[in-house]
């Protein structure tokens, strides 16, 4: 069920983040809980088609995620795009595959990935970051539950 978490301290610019209750991924640890998978597949194509230089991708890899609440291989593709580019390629490989929920915006000396797409839209599209909820191509289930659910 994901929600919108606000920083107890801001982080960089966020003040809060869209936020996934659970892991998502396609390692057998994830629960991709359905507005969680719809979650990650819209951030992470707002971060694909909006950040991404992307002149130099193959049409197939453009091809827009499914927002229907169900992992997928392309989906999970893209988890790891994101992870070895967010932590620059040091992650272990079982733990590249999968979207944390993040209990506030870092750990240690690192940063969640999922912080790192807030940021990265944020940065770039600033009122699709703050309207979230209302991106054209959000589910019913998950704009409620962006909009009800805010966690301090």
């Amino acid at each position: 069920m994901a929600y919108k978490l606000i920083l107890p301290r801001p982080y960089q610019t966020l003040t809060h983040i869209w936020n996934v209750s659970d892991r998502v991924g396609d390692l057998a640890v994830c629960k991709n809980n359905p507005t969680d998978v719809d979650l990650v597949a819209l951030l992470i194509g707002a971060y694909i088609f909006k950040v991404v230089e992307t002149k130099h991708m193959h049409p197939d890899c453009k091809t827009p995620f499914l927002v229907n609440g169900k992992m997928d291989i392309n989906i999970a593709y893209w988890i790891r795009v994101v992870n070895r580019t967010h932590h620059n390629r040091r992650l272990k490989f079982d733990d590249e595959g999968i979207i944390s929920r993040a209990k506030r915006a870092t750990y240690g000396t690192g940063t969640w990935s999922i912080v790192g797409l807030n940021l990265a839209i944020k940065k770039h599209h600033p009122d699709l970051y703050e309207r979230f909820p209302h991106h054209a191509q959000c589910p019913p289930a998950l704009k409620q539950e962006l909009l009800d659910k805010t966690s301090p």
